[in-house]
């Protein structure tokens, strides 16, 4: 068993590793301070601790690191019961207490935030990069040779790929699997088969349910366009006739998200549901704009009454 004299005595390097462990944890059991539940982050923490717990630690910068070891002693409770460290015994954490928050390193956050929307895959003769778009990226990749696909709107590079190109994918795409380094750097013949892809979006009843491992770019996406969050069963939904729904399923394929083929004919369908109904209920509402109820149309009460039968 780890003591307080054990965790004292840890190089700072390793105190900071201890940080980042129980932010994880943390993390992973936040529901987005939907509820005061004792379990993850409050309101003011939630985006910034799972920012920071979506990347590898070597990410973290010393900003970053001070501001995760200031609000550790906040969730020492969870993170000792999650991952049986006290928090309150690393040096790291003590010196960090009192101290202000640290905007650098909210800002830092939102960088990772950027980052993890950067995503990169193996197609035919070419490695692509998909990524929101950033000037400032666009140029590094473009400088290293990167080509513009205006159809499918991503950038790439047709292989073989050179050094300074390979580097810069490795230091901008956070995301980007081992397995296409390998086989990129000549450690492997080739790409392993691709599994089956995993289905995140799918269909209960009428609703659209999306269920992912956290991803805080692709949660935002989804969240951004009108899903919602259901704390029950940790998913996102939205309702197929929602007028919503189409914006959801596109940001949801946008960041990488599967969706089942099911989910397209079910919105498409909502979608003509909802406009039907819209289109009589703007006629409904035209037909009464009445300033007394005596003129009030025979024809508005005839499409009341058809309204009401249907």
């Amino acid at each position: 068993m780890t003591t307080a004299t054990d965790l004292a005595a840890l190089p700072r390097e390793a105190q900071f590793r201890l940080v980042y462990q129980g932010i994880c944890a943390v993390a992973s059991n936040c529901d987005g301070a939907v509820s005061e539940d004792g379990v993850g982050f409050n309101g003011q923490d939630t985006k910034f601790g799972k920012r920071i717990a979506s990347v590898p630690f070597e990410m973290w910068t010393d900003d970053v690191r001070e501001e995760a070891a200031r609000i550790a002693l906040t969730y020492k409770v969870q993170i000792l019961s999650y991952t049986g460290i006290d928090m309150f015994e690393l040096p790291v954490v003590k010196e960090a207490t009192g101290h202000d928050t640290n905007r650098a390193a909210r800002d830092d956050a939102r960088g990772f935030e950027r980052m993890n929307r950067r995503q990169v895959r193996l197609e035919p003769g070419r490695i692509v990069l998909d990524f929101p778009f950033d000037a400032a990226l666009k140029d590094e990749l473009k400088g290293h040779g990167a080509r513009w696909d205006g159809d499918n709107k991503v950038w790439f590079f047709a292989r073989p790929i050179t050094r300074a190109a390979l580097d810069s994918i490795r230091h901008n795409f956070p995301n980007c699997p081992d397995e296409i380094f390998d086989y990129l750097e000549g450690r492997s013949t080739a790409p392993a088969a691709p599994a089956a892809p995993t289905v995140h979006g799918y269909m209960i009843s009428d609703e659209v349910v999306f269920s992912f491992p956290y991803n805080p770019g692709q949660k935002d996406a989804i969240k951004e366009a009108g899903a919602r969050w259901n704390g029950a069963d940790k998913t996102w939904r939205v309702r197929a006739t929602s007028p919503k729904a189409p914006a959801v399923v596109a940001a949801a394929k946008r960041v990488g998200l599967t969706v089942a083929k099911e989910v397209d004919v079910a919105v498409g369908a909502g979608q003509q549901a909802a406009g039907a109904k819209l289109d009589r209920g703007a006629v409904l509402v035209g037909a009464s704009r009445c300033s007394r109820p005596n003129e009030v149309t025979p024809e508005f009460l005839a499409l009341v009454q058809a309204a009401v039968a249907r």
